[in-house]
């Protein structure tokens, strides 16, 4: 009776028990270590994880955007929109196709499955697009724009340069030395220069003079496309070695616009000069932006898909301050819309939790 007893609470002592647990305690030694080691792998992953404040998600929705200024919205519908969604209908993979038409624009969003690359599939909107030009209005100012949706094209950042001067470009100037500068930064994909004044040549032609000569637009307009181009002369051969050559004709100076021929008649020609003045100015604002009552450039900065932001905004920061004595003492710098003030907040909110939960484990 007293073996059985005695087998019996064995039996219950052995039910007790966890295999894992035993082998853990037998070994503890070597779990410890194990357990080690996986904290500093973890703690090492950790430190080397691209912290971002949005996630690098891949929607597979294509936009074609469509500009013909001067159409009501019913024209735009028959003219633009109906030949291109006609065409993209035709797409394999494609999942939804929607259409807003209104006055001057047309857009059309493509909506593909899952499974489809962002890639792949933009390139057989392109496909269906050039099929349909057929049927596209000829004076469309423009071909369609194709344009997907990449969350890593969001700016991390705008750096504003504002200063007074009483060159007009001379902002424009220093905005593209700290551009320059802040693109050579590992991080940094590309940086988008917005609000500087862009240049153009003006051609103001009295119309009473065009009228009197006999010259129209579309003479000024073939003439200025016709001769405002570099060619290619072929090749000569001197001496065994064959050279390339390149006929020089785009413009470099307004001085050479005046001085082209428009036209001849009765063999006496008729110079843009006789007809119009042509100047080299800027283009008018269409938007005007100011900082501390003053004109400002904004930089956004893109960041390269895959790296860390805080690091990038780290460098960007220590990067400006480098680059400020070298400008006049007149130019401001400021940081605007930084990404990476917020994703510091919940990247050490994550930190807290995740010291709070091993205390707790």
């Amino acid at each position: 009776m007293k073996e059985m007893k005695e087998i019996r609470k064995k039996i219950d002592d052995k039910a007790r028990t966890f295999g894992l647990t035993n082998l853990s305690v037998s070994n503890a030694t070597s779990v410890f270590l194990l357990t080690i080691m996986i904290l500093l792998f973890g703690v090492m992953s950790y430190q080397t994880m691209p912290k971002e404040q949005f996630p690098e998600a891949i929607f597979p929705t294509i936009y074609v955007n469509t500009p013909y200024p001067g159409n009501s919205a019913a024209d735009i519908e028959n003219l633009v929109t109906r030949p291109i969604e006609k065409e993209l209908n035709g797409i394999n993979g494609v999942k939804y196709i929607s259409s807003n038409s209104v006055q001057d624009f047309s857009v059309i969003i493509v909506e593909f499955e899952t499974g489809v690359e962002i890639e792949d599939g933009k390139r057989k909107v392109k496909d269906a697009i050039d099929l349909a030009k057929s049927e596209l209005p000829n004076d469309l100012p423009s071909d369609p724009l194709v344009q997907d949706v990449n969350l890593s094209e969001i700016p991390i950042m705008s750096v504003n340069v504002s200063g007074e001067f009483k060159d007009p470009n001379a902002l424009k100037k220093y905005a593209e030395f700290l551009q320059d500068e802040l693109e050579e930064i590992n991080e940094i994909n590309k940086i988008d220069l917005k609000g500087a004044l862009e240049r153009e040549i003006k051609v103001d032609v009295d119309l009473l003079k065009m009228e009197s000569m006999k010259v129209s637009f579309s003479d000024i307009e073939n003439a200025i496309r016709s001769e405002n181009m570099n060619m290619s002369g072929g090749e000569i051969l001197s001496n065994e070695f064959r050279r390339a050559i390149r006929v020089i004709g785009q413009f470099d100076s307004a001085k050479e616009i005046e001085s082209m021929i428009v036209k001849a008649e009765e063999q006496k020609p008729i110079y843009l000069r006789d007809i119009a003045n042509v100047s080299f100015g800027f283009k008018d604002r269409t938007s005007i932006a100011r900082s501390n009552m003053k004109p400002v450039i904004s930089l956004d900065v893109i960041k390269r898909k895959g790296y860390n932001l805080l690091d990038a905004a780290e460098k960007i920061k220590e990067t400006i301050e480098e680059v400020k004595p070298q400008l006049p003492e007149n130019i401001s710098i400021s940081i605007f819309n930084d990404q990476s003030t917020v994703t510091k907040e919940q990247v050490s909110t994550l930190e807290n939790s995740i010291i709070s939960g091993v205390i707790l484990v």
